[in-house]
């Protein structure tokens, strides 16, 4: 099969391709309107068809997907007057998981994947450095956003195109250095972690833990559990080390550890509290919102940039009632909950998916998605499904039966 395969060839235009639908397409170019958006959209449509047929064994998943989005336009109109138009182009950011069937169409074999991955790590993790750096100059439209600008903690929500690849590298990285023992990986883990520190999110530093140690525990051949414990306390230690250094040293480290620790601190702000935001705005959700039990399994539609469901959108933000503080929850209540089983159903399959050691960090990164997609909207968010459209294909080239319906 994997003659099939092209392993001649550089990953260079991909990765082009990969720089229009994120990087580019987020500089302050001041083209108006909304070009970029129906660009991609026309263009990973175009992938979506072409590629369709040759991936036999995935066909299935698709289809549910595609039906599920169906579903939501259709209870959308029904419930909220909303054209199916304006439903169906709002679906622009799940559009990027059609990004695996331009990669159907290379024919890259593994190893070409992966490295063009890396490319992909290395940019969006630099182009984050650097906008983190100039800013309050805005380079990359997604971290001027209003709300960042005017927040005394802005890096806590300063985001870039393909966010989501940093906190992948530090998997990819460490996944390496386990392997390979080569230092130089053990370097780009810790850049890439420092970001978890630096925005510093309960939910998503969790995740990095857990899934860190998801990563270790897959590697391991011959488990030796005093010997597991004793690399994990080490381990454990030295990132408490790391992150009183940052702290001594990095002013907006300092900065964001004591917003941390004053959050957790607050007692307006636990689930004991009944008028804890997240607690108001699931009991409104799931008490007042939706008219009727078939919208709440569909959806209301997905939010565009005008229409009624956007107009509803923000009538509710001026109460703080945000979709994104119940992650994957408050996605179901506008995409519905078919859209939502399909992503999980995927992102289970590849935690627990059987690799070779060097991919491992495939299963721990869909893993630290699913952990912070409780209360984070990071994987769906800046163009978080391209980068999992990328890792489903390297999922794809291992196990081409891993998203087929048994």
């Amino acid at each position: 099969m994997m003659n099939a395969y092209k392993t001649d060839k550089s990953p260079l235009w991909l990765y082009c391709l990969f720089l229009f639908l994120t990087t580019f397409c987020e500089l302050n170019l001041n083209i108006g309107g909304n070009a970029f958006k129906y660009a991609h959209y026309f263009l990973l449509m175009a992938f979506f068809l072409l590629g369709y047929k040759r991936a036999p064994y995935v066909q299935s998943f698709w289809c549910i997907l595609l039906l599920s989005i169906f579903g939501n336009c259709l209870s959308s109109y029904v419930f909220r007057n909303q054209s199916f138009g304006i439903s169906y182009f709002a679906y622009y950011q799940i559009w990027y998981l059609f990004f695996f069937f331009a990669l159907v169409l290379t024919r890259y074999p593994l190893h070409v994947v992966e490295k063009f991955l890396m490319w992909a790590i290395l940019t969006v993790t630099i182009v984050y450095y650097i906008q983190l750096v100039i800013f309050p100059k805005v380079v990359w439209g997604n971290a001027g956003a209003k709300w960042v600008a005017e927040n005394d903690l802005y890096f806590r929500g300063l985001v870039v195109g393909g966010e989501s690849a940093v906190s992948l590298g530090y998997l990819f990285f460490l996944n390496k250095f386990l392997v390979a023992k080569k230092r130089y990986f053990l370097i780009g883990a810790i850049i890439c972690a420092i970001p978890f520190f630096i925005r510093g999110y309960r939910i998503m530093i969790m995740g990095s833990l857990l899934s860190t140690l998801w990563l270790y525990v897959r590697g391991q051949e011959n488990f030796q559990l005093l010997k597991f414990l004793f690399k994990i306390i080490l381990i454990f230690f030295l990132l408490v080390a790391l992150v009183l250094i940052l702290y001594q040293h990095v002013p907006i480290v300092q900065a964001s550890l004591d917003n941390l620790l004053d959050r957790s601190g607050e007692s307006n702000q636990t689930f004991d509290n009944d008028d804890y935001i997240r607690i108001i705005s699931i009991n409104y959700y799931y008490t007042s919102f939706f008219k009727s039990p078939i919208e709440l399994f569909f959806g209301a539609g997905m939010i565009g940039d005008t229409g009624p469901v956007a107009d509803v959108f923000a009538k509710l933000m001026m109460y703080n009632y945000n979709l994104t503080d119940w992650g994957l929850i408050g996605l179901s209540w506008y995409a519905g909950i078919p859209v939502v089983l399909c992503i999980i159903y995927y992102l289970i399959r590849g935690i627990l998916l059987k690799v070779p050691k060097e991919y491992s960090y495939i299963n721990a990164w869909f893993l630290y998605l699913l952990i912070i997609s409780l209360t984070d909207p990071e994987m769906y968010q800046h163009y978080s499904f391209l980068i999992q459209s990328i890792l489903l294909y390297m999922l794809y080239l291992i196990n081409p039966r891993f998203l087929k319906f048994k």
